[in-house]
């Protein structure tokens, strides 16, 4: 792929997670340059997670450590968020901290949101 986005940060925690990274191993396929990196929450001298099949890499955040684990899942979302030139997300559940995050990603921080997919 010459141009566009290449790079891809994908949690583990939930259904949506899981769809993004096996769409993006497809990718790869056809692209071999697309990385898949594995965004971690909690230290992963804390919670051992092997690499999934597909994963290039994993990413623990700076400064991760010093989050209390209530609040892992969210930061390491902020981080993503912060990090990223784009987002792909779906937060529909009213209140939910994914779905700050994400309203947080377009409105203030300025990202391009490429799917918000919100239910009312």
């Amino acid at each position: 792929m010459q141009h566009g986005v290449t790079e891809f940060l994908v949690g583990q925690y939930g259904a949506f997670d899981r769809m993004a990274a096996k769409a993006v191993i497809q990718l790869k396929e056809k692209y071999p340059d697309v990385a898949l990196t594995l965004l971690r929450a909690y230290h992963p001298g804390e919670r051992k997670v092997e690499l999934p099949d597909g994963f290039d890499g994993s990413l623990y955040p700076e400064g991760q450590e010093t989050v209390p684990k209530r609040l892992a899942i969210v930061r390491a979302n902020q981080y993503a968020v912060k990090h990223s030139g784009y987002l792909i997300a779906y937060a529909w559940q009213p209140g939910s901290n994914a779905r700050k995050v994400v309203e947080g990603a377009g409105k203030a921080m300025h990202k391009t949101v490429i799917n918000e997919c919100f239910r009312e």
